[in-house]
Protein backbone atom coordinates (compact mmCIF):
# COMPACT_ATOMS: atom_id res chain seq x y z
CA UNK A 1 0.00 0.00 0.00
CA UNK A 2 2.82 2.47 0.61
CA UNK A 3 4.21 4.79 -1.99
CA UNK A 4 1.66 3.82 -4.89
CA UNK A 5 -0.60 5.82 -6.89
CA UNK A 6 -4.14 5.20 -6.40
CA UNK A 7 -7.16 6.35 -9.44
CA UNK A 8 -8.08 9.23 -7.48
CA UNK A 9 -4.27 10.67 -7.44
CA UNK A 10 -3.80 12.86 -10.13
CA UNK A 11 0.07 12.15 -11.69
CA UNK A 12 3.09 13.00 -10.03
CA UNK A 13 1.59 12.45 -6.40
CA UNK A 14 3.27 10.41 -3.64
CA UNK A 15 1.13 8.36 -1.49
CA UNK A 16 2.40 6.89 1.78
CA UNK A 17 0.34 4.56 3.87
CA UNK A 18 1.63 4.99 7.36
CA UNK A 19 0.06 3.33 10.63
CA UNK A 20 -1.98 6.24 11.75
CA UNK A 21 -2.76 8.18 8.38
CA UNK A 22 -1.44 8.81 5.03
CA UNK A 23 1.18 11.34 3.72
CA UNK A 24 0.71 12.42 -0.24
CA UNK A 25 3.02 14.14 -1.66
CA UNK A 26 2.46 16.23 -4.77
CA UNK A 27 5.45 18.48 -5.12
CA UNK A 28 3.89 21.85 -3.29
CA UNK A 29 1.85 20.29 -0.82
CA UNK A 30 2.28 17.72 2.16
CA UNK A 31 -1.17 16.44 3.13
CA UNK A 32 -1.68 13.84 6.06
CA UNK A 33 -4.51 12.26 5.93
CA UNK A 34 -6.35 10.81 8.94
CA UNK A 35 -9.65 10.36 7.50
CA UNK A 36 -9.76 6.25 6.99
CA UNK A 37 -8.74 3.91 9.60
CA UNK A 38 -9.74 3.75 13.33
CA UNK A 39 -6.02 4.57 14.23
CA UNK A 40 -5.96 7.24 12.71
CA UNK A 41 -9.41 9.07 13.38
CA UNK A 42 -8.57 7.90 17.19
CA UNK A 43 -4.91 9.79 16.70
CA UNK A 44 -4.43 14.11 16.87
CA UNK A 45 -5.56 15.87 14.20
CA UNK A 46 -8.34 13.92 12.56
CA UNK A 47 -9.84 14.72 8.80
CA UNK A 48 -7.00 15.96 6.32
CA UNK A 49 -4.13 18.36 6.97
CA UNK A 50 -2.27 20.27 4.05
CA UNK A 51 1.11 21.76 4.66
CA UNK A 52 2.82 23.94 2.25
CA UNK A 53 6.42 22.80 0.91
CA UNK A 54 7.61 26.32 1.28
CA UNK A 55 6.60 26.46 5.77
CA UNK A 56 8.59 23.47 6.22
CA UNK A 57 11.72 24.01 7.73
CA UNK A 58 13.00 20.45 8.79
CA UNK A 59 11.65 16.80 8.63
CA UNK A 60 12.47 14.96 11.30
CA UNK A 61 12.77 10.82 10.48
CA UNK A 62 13.10 8.16 13.31
CA UNK A 63 13.58 4.70 11.47
CA UNK A 64 11.43 2.12 12.32
CA UNK A 65 12.71 -1.49 13.86
CA UNK A 66 11.08 -4.67 13.85
CA UNK A 67 10.10 -4.41 17.75
CA UNK A 68 9.39 -0.37 17.77
CA UNK A 69 7.82 1.57 15.27
CA UNK A 70 9.17 4.89 13.57
CA UNK A 71 7.95 8.44 12.35
CA UNK A 72 8.56 11.04 9.87
CA UNK A 73 7.65 14.83 11.48
CA UNK A 74 7.09 18.07 10.20
CA UNK A 75 8.73 21.36 11.69
CA UNK A 76 6.85 24.50 10.87
CA UNK A 77 8.42 28.08 11.12
CA UNK A 78 6.86 29.32 13.94
CA UNK A 79 6.07 26.02 15.33
CA UNK A 80 7.17 24.69 19.22
CA UNK A 81 9.69 22.03 18.87
CA UNK A 82 9.18 19.78 21.57
CA UNK A 83 11.75 16.78 22.56
CA UNK A 84 10.65 13.52 24.23
CA UNK A 85 12.30 11.35 27.09
CA UNK A 86 14.17 7.81 26.41
CA UNK A 87 11.89 5.58 25.14
CA UNK A 88 9.10 7.55 24.22
CA UNK A 89 9.22 9.48 20.81
CA UNK A 90 7.02 7.12 18.95
CA UNK A 91 4.57 8.04 21.42
CA UNK A 92 4.66 11.25 21.31
CA UNK A 93 4.67 11.67 17.47
CA UNK A 94 1.50 10.02 17.98
CA UNK A 95 0.13 13.14 19.84
CA UNK A 96 1.72 15.14 16.87
CA UNK A 97 -0.63 16.54 14.21
CA UNK A 98 2.64 17.03 11.49
CA UNK A 99 3.63 13.12 11.97
CA UNK A 100 2.52 9.81 11.05
CA UNK A 101 3.52 6.77 12.46
CA UNK A 102 5.98 3.95 10.17
CA UNK A 103 5.92 1.03 10.54
CA UNK A 104 9.31 -1.27 9.78
CA UNK A 105 7.41 -2.80 6.38
CA UNK A 106 6.78 0.98 5.46
CA UNK A 107 10.28 2.25 6.31
CA UNK A 108 11.43 2.14 2.51
CA UNK A 109 8.70 4.11 1.08
CA UNK A 110 8.71 6.53 3.79
CA UNK A 111 12.39 6.92 3.50
CA UNK A 112 12.24 7.51 -0.35
CA UNK A 113 9.68 10.30 0.40
CA UNK A 114 11.40 11.67 2.64
CA UNK A 115 14.42 12.46 0.09
CA UNK A 116 11.84 14.01 -2.39
CA UNK A 117 10.42 15.98 0.08
CA UNK A 118 14.14 17.36 1.42
CA UNK A 119 15.00 17.29 -2.64
CA UNK A 120 12.31 19.81 -2.92
CA UNK A 121 12.83 22.02 -0.08
CA UNK A 122 16.69 22.42 -1.12
CA UNK A 123 15.89 23.46 -4.85
CA UNK A 124 13.10 26.22 -3.05
CA UNK A 125 16.28 27.55 -1.04
CA UNK A 126 18.68 27.26 -3.91
CA UNK A 127 20.03 31.00 -5.33
CA UNK A 128 18.72 30.46 -8.65
CA UNK A 129 15.14 29.50 -7.00
CA UNK A 130 14.50 33.06 -5.80
CA UNK A 131 16.06 34.81 -8.85
CA UNK A 132 13.58 32.84 -11.19
CA UNK A 133 10.93 33.44 -8.93
CA UNK A 134 11.28 37.04 -9.25
CA UNK A 135 11.82 37.35 -13.24
CA UNK A 136 8.63 35.18 -13.37
CA UNK A 137 6.72 37.66 -11.18
CA UNK A 138 8.38 40.96 -11.85
CA UNK A 139 6.05 42.59 -14.94
CA UNK A 140 9.06 44.62 -16.42
CA UNK A 141 11.21 41.69 -16.70
CA UNK A 142 8.65 39.91 -18.62
CA UNK A 143 8.73 42.78 -20.50
CA UNK A 144 11.59 42.30 -21.33
CA UNK A 145 11.97 38.23 -22.37
CA UNK A 146 8.74 39.01 -24.08
CA UNK A 147 10.24 41.38 -26.45
CA UNK A 148 13.33 39.15 -27.11
CA UNK A 149 11.09 36.47 -27.97
CA UNK A 150 9.07 38.68 -30.64
CA UNK A 151 12.74 40.20 -31.78
CA UNK A 152 13.74 36.21 -32.44
CA UNK A 153 10.27 35.67 -34.08
CA UNK A 154 9.32 33.06 -31.73
CA UNK A 155 5.84 35.65 -30.88
CA UNK A 156 4.04 36.90 -33.89
CA UNK A 157 2.67 40.51 -33.60
CA UNK A 158 -0.61 39.42 -32.77
CA UNK A 159 0.64 37.66 -29.63
CA UNK A 160 3.05 40.39 -28.55
CA UNK A 161 0.69 42.81 -28.15
CA UNK A 162 -1.57 40.63 -26.74
CA UNK A 163 0.99 39.67 -23.93
CA UNK A 164 2.44 43.21 -23.38
CA UNK A 165 -0.79 44.67 -22.93
CA UNK A 166 -1.71 41.96 -20.28
CA UNK A 167 1.86 42.92 -18.51
CA UNK A 168 1.58 46.56 -19.27
CA UNK A 169 -1.27 46.64 -16.95
CA UNK A 170 0.44 45.31 -14.29
CA UNK A 171 2.85 47.95 -13.77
Amino acid sequence: MANRQTEEDPAGVIRCKGVNGTLLFDGAWITIDRSKGILARSTVGKGEKKIALTQITSVRWKQPSVMVRGYISFSLAGGVETSSGFGKQTIDAAKDENAVIVAHSQADAFLALKGTIEEAIARQHSPGADAARSVATDPAEQLKKLAELHDSGLLTDEEFEAKRAVLVDKL
